[in-house]
């Protein structure tokens, strides 16, 4: 170019200095060119820039902008869908999601009507041709045809030639190495629509995009929840007040089974071992009547305070006294042992050993009537007239033992005094076993559990229950 200026030739200088300004801006020699500028303006022969080229760039940053402020899926689908349509030239477009594993249309149409709907992607489908679609979105490659009728590997295709489609534009838009969704573009009018300049511009807003969707995904969950949250603690309220109605129900139930069973044990305890020994001294009495006329009266009256008193009994336990008659255990199990021993003509060697103070009504009731049931099955079905009783703390258990001489018995039949009692010492975490042979007597052993537990400085030892 300064040759040129040397020797007069403005023509020439004018092609080299051009040619110079230009090699200089495409290898990024920016400030050699901007020197070259400055020095010989009136020598540049530039090519201004195209409406068009400023048009693109304003074009991509405001539908940038728009992308990214959109976050209800339905508004992004529809500026999406115009954005592209107008940057990349075509008269028709959609946008087709991966939804586990089957392709679904969200959005499709031409910039003047587009419809936002779930549409199954089939391969006769007549909204976009399946196998375009299907192709790009199994090789994540971009596809372009710039005559699609005439030329590629679609020309066969029903879709495109049914349509007499030109330009063809399938991208799928990648975010994070994962496949968003597939844009589908389409030009019937004009050839070679989708440039390499306009391909750019697409991949860019298409990165954009992909950002916008999902966030607006999250954005959908989290509307989702929000709409549907009051409805769920709703259904979840009604479900807790009807299973607490049930439990409720169910636990009424069996109150009243267990306090019915209650009375029902508290009255076979008490009219069994009545009854057993009012009926020997009703057979005492019978036989001293003819002997000694006084002694048998005096027996029949015994026998008649033992059936009143066991009605006391059972009325206190129908209207389910209040009171704990069994809190002093050790001076109610020495009555009930005075009372049996008198009444029923039986011999008891009772050892009761200091007990916890803090036992239990449910256990001291227990031991109560296990000693009552005992001392009734074994004068009633073994004839035994001396009994051992012991009651001691054994390690971490309280020992019942009650030993008779009586018969005695290969086995032993549960009836409802013994499953009762069984049942009683269950409850507590304890173990009852009956132990009889012939001619031996039997030995009933019950083992309830307790703990010990520190207070302070002070060692206690507390029942279980």
């Amino acid at each position: 170019g300064k040759y040129g200026l040397r020797q007069g030739k403005q023509r020439l200088a004018r092609i080299y200095m051009t040619e110079a300004y230009e090699a200089y801006v495409q290898w990024g020699a920016l400030a050699k060119a901007a020197v070259l500028k400055q020095e010989h303006p009136h020598l540049l022969q530039l090519r201004p820039e195209s409406g068009l080229e400023r048009v693109d760039t304003l074009s991509v940053m405001m539908s940038a902008q728009a992308l990214s402020g959109e976050v209800e899926m339905s508004r992004l689908l529809d500026s999406l869908m115009r954005i592209m349509l107008h940057n990349a030239g075509a008269e028709y477009g959609a946008v087709i999601f991966d939804d586990e594993g089957k392709w679904t249309i969200e959005a499709w149409g031409t910039s003047a009507d587009i419809r936002i709907e779930s549409v199954p992607l089939g391969e006769e489908s007549e909204i976009v041709p399946a196998p375009i679609v299907g192709y790009a979105a199994r090789t994540q490659e971009v596809i372009v045809l710039h005559d699609a009728s005439n030329e590629g590997m679609f020309v066969r295709n029903t879709y495109v030639r049914n349509k007499g489609l030109k330009s063809v534009l399938c991208l799928p838009i990648i975010h994070q190495n994962q496949l968003t969704c597939v844009l589908y573009m389409e030009n019937k009018l004009s050839r070679s629509v989708f440039t390499p300049q306009r391909l750019d511009i697409l991949k860019l807003l298409g990165s954009q995009c992909a950002i916008s969707i999902k966030n607006a995904k999250l954005y959908t969950g989290i509307q989702y929840l929000k709409e549907n949250l009051e409805l769920q603690v709703e259904e979840r309220t009604r479900s807790l007040e009807q299973s607490m109605r049930e439990t409720s129900a169910a636990l009424a139930e069996a109150s009243v089974y267990e306090e019915r069973n209650r009375i029902a044990q508290e009255i076979h305890d008490i009219v069994g071992h009545t009854l057993t020994s009012t009926i020997l001294q009703i057979e005492a009495g019978k036989r001293l009547l003819h002997k000694d006329m006084q002694a048998g009266v005096q027996r029949l009256n015994e026998a008649q305070d033992l059936v009143r008193h066991s009605l006391n009994e059972i009325r206190g336990s129908v209207h389910m006294l209040k009171e704990d008659k069994y809190a002093h255990l050790p001076n109610m199990l020495q009555e009930l042992i005075r009372d049996t021993e008198r009444n029923a003509g039986v011999t008891i060697h009772a050892s009761i050993h200091d007990l916890p103070e803090w036992l239990s009504a449910a256990c001291k009731k227990t031991i109560y009537h296990a000693l009552q049931e005992g001392l009734t099955n074994g004068i009633r079905h073994g004839g035994s007239k001396v009994f051992h009783f012991n009651l001691m703390l054994v390690g971490s258990e309280l020992e019942f033992r009650l030993q008779d001489q009586g018969i005695g018995a290969r086995t032993i039949v549960n009836g409802f005094g013994l499953k009762t009692m069984r049942e009683r010492v269950e409850q507590l975490g304890g173990s009852l076993t009956v132990d009889s042979r012939p001619d031996q007597g039997c030995l009933l052993l019950i083992n309830l559990p307790y703990q010990k537990q520190w207070i302070g400085e002070k060692e206690w030892k507390k029942s279980r229950l």
